[in-house]
């Protein structure tokens, strides 16, 4: 009985050996991908800082295992696309198998699954997320859009003053640009000064969410899930950190929404789009406070982010090629002064050119980096 005993052991613990040897091991049925090492996967390749330059690092495998590869984080597998004529075959063609996002434990600690970004069809809350993404259709029409356009006009009068008279503060200009404009746009409030509570609350909100939720930013809780259960403190630094950041969601998409509101039951609505589902589509869908709050609350950051580093980005291209661009400038000032309509056209043109290069510019940047 002692020697079955002892045979029966051994044998699970070979089991459990071979099991724990096979995690982060490449299925056979899997498309090919980076060379793998027991528990890890591919992660012990990387140093600490890896996750600043991951895409070097994931373009460089694209040119070595094709437009698919894959990649094993531990027990997780990760399918890497890395052409248009992929991503149509996986996500277009593949829709209902690959519809759904995986798991994001901090992101959930932030948003509670109410968040458009990062919310899933699979949970409790699909049917709820559906219901947050039709309002967000309705709202987002092309006629809506076109009447952004004075908003958009007056902010970058603004802009262009801005810089006129302090040019050395040209960052902090754009970033008060766009914040003025999705604020306009959402809430019906302007920002007209980079130091006002809307625009400062915002970036820490989202430098916040950078720290938080970048790849490599904190430790990989989604896939080793043990490590949830580490307790706050430097082991787990984020538990503190998704906190602070959803009182900075309490405070600015919530606070927002709350004016927005009172606004309203004053009889005073200005027509901004948060208005619009206060007054239409909360009773139509049955939508919660909070679900409406993170309705704003997801296109605020998502109006903001990109567009403000796109801008300054822009603005800093022409930098290095300053010599040649400087006596093009002044042909169309002295213009201006002698035959405004001949100006108009030739900054026209120029401005095309511009835009034009400006595109070029960005291609070449992206070309490098594959």
């Amino acid at each position: 009985m002692t020697t079955e005993l002892s045979l029966l052991t051994v044998s699970l613990l070979i089991v459990f050996l071979y099991q724990l040897y096979r995690i982060g091991s490449r299925d056979s049925t899997l498309p090919p991908g980076p060379p793998t090492v027991p528990l890890l996967g591919y992660k012990a390749k990387f140093s600490s800082d890896c996750f600043r330059s991951i895409h070097l690092k994931l373009s460089e495998w694209a040119r070595k295992y094709g437009d698919f590869y894959s990649l094993k984080m531990g027990p997780e597998t990760f399918i890497i696309l890395t052409s248009a004529k992929a991503v149509k075959e996986f996500l277009d063609m593949r829709g209902p198998s690959t519809a759904d996002r995986p798991a994001a434990h901090i992101p959930e600690q932030v948003h509670e699954g109410y968040s458009l970004a990062f919310g899933r069809y699979s949970t409790a809350l699909g049917s709820r997320w559906k219901l947050m993404r039709k309002t967000v259709h309705a709202i987002l029409t092309p006629a809506s859009v076109e009447e952004t356009y004075p908003i958009q006009f007056a902010e970058s009068v603004q802009l262009l003053y801005d810089l006129l008279h302090d040019p050395k503060s040209h960052f902090q200009h754009v970033r008060r640009l766009l914040v003025s404009i999705i604020f306009s746009v959402l809430y019906g409030k302007r920002v007209p000064r980079y130091e006002s509570y809307e625009a400062t609350s915002m970036f820490d909100l989202l430098h916040l969410e950078e720290q938080l939720f970048l790849p490599g930013a904190q430790l990989p809780v989604d896939t080793f899930p043990f490590l949830k259960y580490l307790p706050e403190g430097p082991l787990a630094p984020w538990k503190k950190k998704c906190r602070d950041l959803k009182g900075l969601h309490q405070r600015v998409y919530f606070g927002s929404l709350e004016q927005c509101k009172d606004r309203i039951d004053r009889g005073e609505s200005v027509g901004c789009l948060m208005e619009q589902i206060f007054e239409r589509y909360q009773k139509e869908f049955g939508l919660t406070w909070q679900e409406v709050s993170y309705i704003g609350g997801t296109l605020l950051p998502g109006g903001i982010d990109t567009s403000t580093s796109l801008l300054q980005g822009f603005i800093l291209s022409p930098l290095p090629f300053e010599c040649s661009i400087q006596p093009r400038n002044q042909k169309i000032a002295d213009l201006i002064h002698k035959h405004f309509v001949d100006a108009i056209d030739v900054f026209t043109q120029y401005e095309g050119a511009l835009q034009q290069e400006d595109k070029e510019y960005v291609a070449r940047i992206r070309s490098s980096l594959v």
